[in-house]
């Protein structure tokens, strides 16, 4: 097992994602479902978070909300971002997982569940 490290500063959450041409993210993988993930994970970056590692990857970003928190885990495949979960205080009717699709190491589509 790898060392487990915390942080509180959502500056050093940077995941290793492969920059590549990504295909046909146009659609947004139906608009909707695209915006009410993305835009939660965009407004949780303005909240207090406390981040963990294992070994020199990040695992999970908890987030603090007035309410309780959000837990935002990033899973991985050898050193390749494969999906992001949000779990905890979430809305309702949201996708809570994001999952990236590659071949080789471009992504050649996202889908949201």
């Amino acid at each position: 097992m790898g060392e487990f490290i915390l942080h509180s500063k959502r500056e050093q959450m940077v995941p290793s994602i492969p920059t590549g041409k990504i295909n046909d993210l146009g659609n947004r993988a139906n608009s909707a479902v695209y915006n009410s993930f993305e835009t939660v994970l965009r407004n949780l970056k303005s909240l207090p978070s406390t981040i963990s590692y294992v070994g020199n990857k990040i695992s999970t970003i908890v987030y603090t909300t007035d309410t309780g928190t959000i837990t935002e885990t990033i899973n991985y495949t050898t050193d390749v971002v494969t999906s992001i979960t949000l779990s905890g205080g979430t809305q309702d009717g949201i996708s809570l997982t994001k999952t990236f699709n590659y071949t080789g190491t471009n992504i050649t589509s996202l889908s949201y569940s």
